[in-house]
Protein backbone atom coordinates (compact mmCIF):
# COMPACT_ATOMS: atom_id res chain seq x y z
CA UNK A 1 0.00 0.00 0.00
CA UNK A 2 2.75 2.46 0.96
CA UNK A 3 4.67 1.66 -2.23
CA UNK A 4 1.61 2.42 -4.37
CA UNK A 5 1.18 5.80 -2.65
CA UNK A 6 4.80 6.72 -3.38
CA UNK A 7 4.42 5.67 -7.00
CA UNK A 8 1.20 7.70 -7.28
CA UNK A 9 2.95 10.82 -5.96
CA UNK A 10 5.81 10.34 -8.42
CA UNK A 11 3.31 9.99 -11.24
CA UNK A 12 1.57 13.21 -10.27
CA UNK A 13 4.90 15.07 -10.23
CA UNK A 14 5.73 13.83 -13.74
CA UNK A 15 2.31 15.00 -14.96
CA UNK A 16 2.78 18.44 -13.44
CA UNK A 17 0.11 17.95 -10.78
CA UNK A 18 1.02 19.99 -7.66
CA UNK A 19 1.51 18.13 -4.42
CA UNK A 20 1.33 19.32 -0.84
CA UNK A 21 5.06 20.05 -0.93
CA UNK A 22 4.86 22.34 -3.97
CA UNK A 23 6.29 25.91 -3.74
CA UNK A 24 3.79 28.45 -2.41
CA UNK A 25 2.82 31.19 -4.86
CA UNK A 26 1.52 34.76 -4.14
CA UNK A 27 -1.24 36.64 -5.84
CA UNK A 28 -0.25 39.72 -7.87
CA UNK A 29 0.41 42.73 -5.58
CA UNK A 30 0.76 40.60 -2.48
CA UNK A 31 4.53 41.25 -2.26
CA UNK A 32 4.05 45.01 -2.40
CA UNK A 33 1.38 44.76 0.28
CA UNK A 34 3.75 42.82 2.52
CA UNK A 35 6.47 45.43 2.04
CA UNK A 36 4.01 48.18 2.91
CA UNK A 37 3.13 46.26 6.04
CA UNK A 38 6.78 46.09 7.02
CA UNK A 39 7.18 49.85 6.49
CA UNK A 40 4.10 50.47 8.59
CA UNK A 41 5.47 48.19 11.32
CA UNK A 42 8.81 50.05 11.30
CA UNK A 43 6.94 53.35 11.60
CA UNK A 44 4.89 52.04 14.51
CA UNK A 45 8.03 50.74 16.25
CA UNK A 46 9.74 54.10 15.75
CA UNK A 47 6.76 55.92 17.28
CA UNK A 48 6.75 53.50 20.22
CA UNK A 49 10.47 54.08 20.80
CA UNK A 50 9.93 57.83 20.72
CA UNK A 51 7.13 57.54 23.27
CA UNK A 52 9.26 55.33 25.49
CA UNK A 53 12.19 57.75 25.27
CA UNK A 54 9.89 60.64 26.19
CA UNK A 55 8.42 58.73 29.11
CA UNK A 56 11.89 57.72 30.28
CA UNK A 57 13.00 61.34 30.08
CA UNK A 58 10.04 62.37 32.22
CA UNK A 59 10.93 59.70 34.79
CA UNK A 60 14.56 60.85 34.92
CA UNK A 61 13.47 64.48 35.25
CA UNK A 62 11.08 63.54 38.05
CA UNK A 63 13.84 61.65 39.88
CA UNK A 64 16.19 64.63 39.58
CA UNK A 65 13.46 66.95 40.89
CA UNK A 66 12.86 64.66 43.87
CA UNK A 67 16.61 64.54 44.54
CA UNK A 68 16.70 68.34 44.55
CA UNK A 69 13.78 68.53 46.98
CA UNK A 70 15.48 66.00 49.25
CA UNK A 71 18.70 68.03 49.13
CA UNK A 72 16.77 71.21 49.98
CA UNK A 73 15.22 69.54 53.02
CA UNK A 74 18.67 68.45 54.17
CA UNK A 75 20.05 71.97 53.69
CA UNK A 76 17.13 73.35 55.72
CA UNK A 77 18.06 71.05 58.61
CA UNK A 78 21.76 71.91 58.34
CA UNK A 79 20.96 75.63 58.23
CA UNK A 80 18.67 75.41 61.26
CA UNK A 81 21.32 73.62 63.33
CA UNK A 82 24.04 76.03 62.18
CA UNK A 83 22.20 79.19 63.27
CA UNK A 84 20.75 77.68 66.46
CA UNK A 85 23.29 79.36 68.73
CA UNK A 86 23.92 82.48 66.63
CA UNK A 87 24.65 85.55 68.67
CA UNK A 88 23.62 88.08 66.01
CA UNK A 89 20.95 86.46 63.81
CA UNK A 90 17.83 87.17 65.85
CA UNK A 91 15.12 87.49 63.19
CA UNK A 92 15.00 84.07 61.52
CA UNK A 93 11.72 84.45 59.66
CA UNK A 94 13.04 83.65 56.18
CA UNK A 95 10.60 83.01 53.34
CA UNK A 96 12.69 80.83 51.04
CA UNK A 97 12.13 79.35 47.62
CA UNK A 98 10.55 80.35 44.31
CA UNK A 99 11.96 83.81 43.47
CA UNK A 100 13.72 84.05 46.84
CA UNK A 101 17.00 82.38 47.72
CA UNK A 102 16.90 78.82 49.04
CA UNK A 103 18.40 77.14 52.08
CA UNK A 104 21.78 76.37 50.43
CA UNK A 105 22.24 80.09 49.76
CA UNK A 106 21.28 81.06 53.31
CA UNK A 107 23.55 78.41 54.81
CA UNK A 108 26.59 79.42 52.76
CA UNK A 109 25.87 83.12 53.34
CA UNK A 110 25.66 82.62 57.09
CA UNK A 111 28.95 80.71 57.16
CA UNK A 112 30.65 83.44 55.14
CA UNK A 113 29.33 86.20 57.39
CA UNK A 114 29.96 84.41 60.67
CA UNK A 115 33.43 83.06 59.87
CA UNK A 116 34.95 85.39 57.24
CA UNK A 117 33.49 88.56 58.80
CA UNK A 118 33.31 90.72 55.65
CA UNK A 119 33.15 94.47 56.23
CA UNK A 120 32.03 95.82 52.82
CA UNK A 121 29.08 93.98 51.35
CA UNK A 122 27.23 94.57 48.08
CA UNK A 123 23.87 92.94 47.36
CA UNK A 124 22.13 93.04 43.99
CA UNK A 125 18.46 92.48 44.69
CA UNK A 126 16.56 93.19 47.91
CA UNK A 127 15.25 90.01 49.50
CA UNK A 128 15.64 87.25 52.06
CA UNK A 129 19.43 87.45 52.04
CA UNK A 130 19.04 91.13 52.98
CA UNK A 131 17.33 90.06 56.20
CA UNK A 132 20.45 88.19 57.18
CA UNK A 133 23.11 90.60 55.95
CA UNK A 134 21.41 93.65 57.47
CA UNK A 135 21.34 91.97 60.89
CA UNK A 136 25.00 91.05 60.53
CA UNK A 137 25.94 94.60 59.55
CA UNK A 138 24.02 96.07 62.47
CA UNK A 139 25.73 93.72 64.93
CA UNK A 140 29.26 94.36 63.61
CA UNK A 141 30.30 98.03 63.83
CA UNK A 142 32.26 99.33 60.87
CA UNK A 143 30.41 97.13 58.35
CA UNK A 144 29.02 98.76 55.20
CA UNK A 145 26.10 97.07 53.49
CA UNK A 146 24.89 98.36 50.10
CA UNK A 147 21.70 96.93 48.53
CA UNK A 148 20.71 97.73 44.94
CA UNK A 149 17.03 97.36 44.00
CA UNK A 150 14.77 98.61 41.21
CA UNK A 151 11.22 97.73 42.31
CA UNK A 152 9.75 100.42 44.59
CA UNK A 153 6.59 98.41 45.32
CA UNK A 154 8.63 95.41 46.42
CA UNK A 155 10.82 97.68 48.55
CA UNK A 156 7.80 99.13 50.34
CA UNK A 157 6.30 95.67 50.91
CA UNK A 158 9.60 94.30 52.24
CA UNK A 159 10.13 97.17 54.66
CA UNK A 160 6.72 96.67 56.24
CA UNK A 161 7.99 93.54 57.96
CA UNK A 162 11.71 94.25 58.30
CA UNK A 163 13.62 97.28 59.50
CA UNK A 164 17.11 97.84 58.11
CA UNK A 165 19.61 99.53 60.37
CA UNK A 166 21.90 102.46 59.70
CA UNK A 167 24.69 100.20 58.43
CA UNK A 168 22.56 99.27 55.39
CA UNK A 169 22.19 101.68 52.47
CA UNK A 170 19.47 100.99 49.91
CA UNK A 171 20.20 102.28 46.41
CA UNK A 172 17.23 102.42 44.02
CA UNK A 173 18.15 102.16 40.34
CA UNK A 174 15.93 101.76 37.31
CA UNK A 175 16.38 98.78 35.03
CA UNK A 176 17.11 98.87 31.32
CA UNK A 177 17.65 96.35 28.53
CA UNK A 178 21.11 96.41 26.93
CA UNK A 179 22.96 94.25 24.43
CA UNK A 180 25.61 91.83 25.66
CA UNK A 181 27.34 89.45 23.25
CA UNK A 182 24.51 89.79 20.77
CA UNK A 183 21.80 89.09 23.34
CA UNK A 184 19.40 91.35 25.23
CA UNK A 185 19.88 91.42 28.98
CA UNK A 186 18.31 93.38 31.84
CA UNK A 187 20.68 95.47 33.98
CA UNK A 188 20.57 98.21 36.58
CA UNK A 189 20.93 101.60 34.88
CA UNK A 190 24.10 103.47 35.90
CA UNK A 191 25.09 100.62 38.20
CA UNK A 192 28.87 100.99 37.79
CA UNK A 193 28.65 104.70 38.61
CA UNK A 194 26.57 104.02 41.73
CA UNK A 195 29.29 101.83 43.28
CA UNK A 196 32.35 103.45 41.71
CA UNK A 197 35.41 103.80 43.94
CA UNK A 198 34.32 101.13 46.42
CA UNK A 199 35.85 97.72 47.04
CA UNK A 200 33.80 94.86 48.38
CA UNK A 201 34.76 91.63 50.10
CA UNK A 202 31.31 90.05 49.67
CA UNK A 203 29.01 90.33 46.66
CA UNK A 204 25.60 88.64 46.53
CA UNK A 205 24.09 88.50 43.05
CA UNK A 206 20.32 87.90 43.03
CA UNK A 207 19.10 90.75 40.83
CA UNK A 208 17.83 92.18 38.65
CA UNK A 209 15.13 89.79 37.43
CA UNK A 210 16.79 87.19 35.22
CA UNK A 211 14.29 84.38 34.73
CA UNK A 212 13.09 85.69 31.37
CA UNK A 213 16.55 86.23 29.89
CA UNK A 214 17.68 83.89 27.10
CA UNK A 215 21.50 83.92 26.93
CA UNK A 216 22.88 85.97 29.85
CA UNK A 217 21.40 87.38 33.06
CA UNK A 218 22.62 89.71 35.81
CA UNK A 219 25.75 90.80 33.97
CA UNK A 220 26.09 93.99 36.04
CA UNK A 221 28.96 92.48 38.02
CA UNK A 222 31.04 92.12 34.88
CA UNK A 223 31.49 95.91 34.75
CA UNK A 224 33.06 96.09 38.20
CA UNK A 225 34.55 92.71 39.06
CA UNK A 226 38.15 93.51 38.12
CA UNK A 227 38.27 96.84 39.99
CA UNK A 228 35.86 96.47 42.91
CA UNK A 229 37.06 93.35 44.72
CA UNK A 230 39.01 93.38 47.96
CA UNK A 231 42.11 91.14 48.10
CA UNK A 232 40.09 88.51 50.00
CA UNK A 233 36.62 88.22 48.50
CA UNK A 234 33.52 86.08 48.06
CA UNK A 235 30.99 86.31 45.21
CA UNK A 236 27.70 84.41 45.50
CA UNK A 237 25.35 83.86 42.55
CA UNK A 238 21.79 82.62 43.00
CA UNK A 239 19.92 80.63 40.31
CA UNK A 240 22.96 79.25 38.47
CA UNK A 241 21.00 76.11 37.59
CA UNK A 242 19.60 78.38 34.86
CA UNK A 243 21.77 78.74 31.76
CA UNK A 244 21.84 82.59 31.59
CA UNK A 245 23.05 82.97 35.19
CA UNK A 246 25.50 80.12 34.73
CA UNK A 247 26.98 81.85 31.68
CA UNK A 248 27.39 85.07 33.66
CA UNK A 249 29.25 83.18 36.37
CA UNK A 250 31.50 81.67 33.68
CA UNK A 251 32.16 85.15 32.27
CA UNK A 252 33.09 86.36 35.77
CA UNK A 253 35.59 83.51 36.14
CA UNK A 254 37.06 84.40 32.75
CA UNK A 255 37.55 88.04 33.77
CA UNK A 256 39.25 86.99 37.00
CA UNK A 257 41.65 84.75 35.08
CA UNK A 258 42.43 87.52 32.62
CA UNK A 259 43.11 89.92 35.50
CA UNK A 260 45.45 87.41 37.14
CA UNK A 261 43.29 87.17 40.27
CA UNK A 262 43.68 83.75 41.92
CA UNK A 263 40.38 82.24 42.89
CA UNK A 264 38.37 79.07 43.48
CA UNK A 265 34.79 78.27 42.48
CA UNK A 266 32.10 75.73 43.32
CA UNK A 267 28.36 75.12 43.47
CA UNK A 268 25.93 74.13 46.20
CA UNK A 269 22.69 72.50 45.07
CA UNK A 270 19.20 72.21 46.49
CA UNK A 271 16.07 73.03 44.55
CA UNK A 272 18.20 75.80 43.04
CA UNK A 273 21.97 76.06 42.55
CA UNK A 274 24.23 78.54 44.30
CA UNK A 275 27.46 79.51 42.58
CA UNK A 276 30.39 80.64 44.72
CA UNK A 277 33.66 82.26 43.69
CA UNK A 278 36.24 83.19 46.31
CA UNK A 279 39.82 84.30 46.54
CA UNK A 280 42.32 81.45 46.76
CA UNK A 281 42.96 82.04 50.47
CA UNK A 282 39.30 81.30 51.22
CA UNK A 283 39.24 78.03 49.28
CA UNK A 284 37.75 76.14 52.26
CA UNK A 285 34.44 77.82 51.40
CA UNK A 286 34.14 75.34 48.56
CA UNK A 287 34.07 72.38 50.94
CA UNK A 288 31.31 73.30 53.37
Amino acid sequence: MRRRAVQGAASRRRCGVPTAQATNTRAPGESESAKAGLVETDSENSAKLERLAHELGEVVESVHAQERVAAEVLWAQVFASTIASSGWLHDRSFAVGRWAVGFPFLYVLYRVLDEIRPSRILELGLGQSTRMVAQYAEAHPGTTHVVVENDAEWRDFFLRSFRMGDATRLVMLDCEIVAYRGSEVRVYAEFASAVAGERFDLLCIDGPLGGDMREYARVDILDIVSESLAPAFVIMFDDVERAPESRTMAETLKLLREAGIEHRSCRYSGIKDVGLICSADLRFLCSM
